[in-house]
């Protein structure tokens, strides 16, 4: 057990702790222990960030309200996890990425399919099982460098390809938008199967790898501007107690929730990363499509 008094309803920090919640945290930290397993058969350096790392700092475990694990690698490893980590899960857990699954996402997921996370009832074939995320981390502009900005921009363009091309290729026609990326080629890439265009993002960013002193998740960058963290402090990770388990983080995490929360320890009600997924510990996701109408 992961999970203290798993059968037993809390209170943390003024917060209801269920039962049912409390399964799917376990849930959650079985998968992450299988993560875990593979990353350390391999070499592979990795750490919790995210709700989970304010978790371990703040609450030495997940945030009460959360039901959240997100884990984080640098591109360089996160490219080669990708490549064998489907082939070394035992069932029942799966590795779902943009090009295995109906859906692109900037991250992977590692699911448990006797377990159930519904996100999208309309495509029963999805595997949606209750999942940990796994975010790649890549360089990102230090500063004003013209050459940085502009493979910056490229790679802006590039994800617009993946989920609007339409408006992307109609701002260029109208004038309204001036790309980087010749018209004539973002045309071609606009016929190429969507999986194929995520691939060009992937290599494109594991290519500038190492010429920045910055790194955070790419497409969380491009939206949120927040979170731009040099490089050097994921190299060093210290332990943190995390429920009855202990979890790497960065060791200057201080700094590294700075720049995602501003004053981290403030205990601010949000809400669960999975707010509105239908979830249970208990029932397999192809059960429940099954028999709940949604």
């Amino acid at each position: 057990m992961y999970i203290r008094d798993i059968m037993k309803d809390e209170i943390r920090s003024g917060f209801l702790v269920t039962t049912d919640r409390k399964k799917i945290w376990e849930k959650e930290l079985e998968i992450l222990d299988q993560f875990a397993l593979i990353c350390a058969r391999h070499g592979w350096h990795w750490w919790v960030d995210y709700g989970t790392m304010l978790g371990a700092a703040r609450h030495q475990g997940f945030i009460p309200w959360d039901d959240d694990v997100d884990v984080c690698m640098l591109r360089p490893e996160y490219q080669e996890f990708q490549k064998v980590v489907a082939e070394e899960l035992p069932v029942p857990f799966v590795f779902q990425n943009s090009y295995h699954a109906e859906y692109i996402y900037c991250f992977s997921k590692i699911r448990n399919s006797k377990t159930a996370a519904i996100e999208h009832p309309e495509t029963p074939s999805y595997n949606q099982g209750i999942y940990i995320d796994i975010f790649p981390y890549d360089a990102v502009p230090d500063g004003d460098d013209p050459d940085q900005l502009l493979l910056y921009a490229v790679e802006q363009e590039l994800w617009m390809m993946i989920v609007r091309p339409e408006k992307l290729l109609a701002d260029c026609a109208s004038g309204a938008y001036a790309p980087r990326i010749p018209l004539h080629q973002l045309q071609e890439i606009a016929q190429m199967p969507v999986q194929r265009r995520f691939a060009i993002l992937e290599n494109t960013a594991a290519s500038k790898w190492g010429t920045t002193k910055m790194v955070n998740n790419l497409v969380n960058d491009m939206f949120y501007k927040k979170g731009r963290t040099p490089v050097a402090l994921f190299q060093d990770t210290i332990q943190l107690k995390f429920e009855s388990i202990e979890v790497p983080v960065v060791r200057d995490f201080d700094t590294a929730l700075q720049s995602k929360y501003g004053d981290w320890h403030v205990f601010e009600r949000g809400t669960s990363a999975h707010e509105g997924v239908r979830m249970s510990a208990d029932i397999p996701y192809t059960e429940y499509l099954r028999e709940v109408d949604l």
